[in-house]
C-alpha cells in the first residue's frame, strides 16, 4: 500500500526548515506533534528524504509506513483515552417500580444501575 512512503521524526524546533513543496504534509499547522508537543513528523515517497528533511539535525528515521504506525502508538505519540464514566439509571423492580436504596448496605447504591 504504502510500501515507497517513508517518515521522518524530528525536533519541532526545526520545523520552519521543512520546504512543504517537497513532501506530504501541506504546512507547519497541519502536522502532527508529540504528546509533549517536543515532536513532529513527515513523510516523502521514494527513498531518498528530500534535501529539507536531510538538513535537519534533529532527524530520526527515515522510517516505513510499518514501522511509523508502531512509533505512533506509543505514548510518547498517543495520549491514553480517558474512561468514561458509566451512565447510570434509576433500578426498577420487574413491575417498573423504582428501587430504593437499602440503608444496611452503605457501600452498595441500589437505587441506580449502569444504563
Amino acid at each position: 500500500m504504502y510500501d515507497q512512503r517513508n517518515f521522518a521524526i524530528f525536533s519541532i524546533t526545526e520545523l520552519d526548515q521543512i520546504n512543504f513543496t517537497e513532501v506530504l504534509e501541506t504546512s507547519a499547522e497541519t502536522v502532527r506533534k508529540s504528546v509533549d508537543g517536543t515532536k513532529t513528523f513527515v513523510k516523502w515517497d521514494g527513498e531518498t528524504p528530500p534535501p529539507s528533511v536531510q538538513a535537519l539535525t534533529t532527524v530520526e528515521g527515515p522510517y516505513t509506513y510499518t514501522e511509523i504506525l508502531d512509533i505512533l502508538s506509543t505514548p510518547e505519540w498517543s495520549a491514553p483515552m480517558p474512561m468514561e464514566e458509566p451512565v447510570l439509571v434509576r433500578a426498577r423492580d420487574e413491575d417498573g417500580r423504582f428501587i430504593p436504596d437499602d440503608p444496611t448496605t452503605p457501600d452498595v447504591n441500589e437505587a441506580w444501575e449502569e444504563a
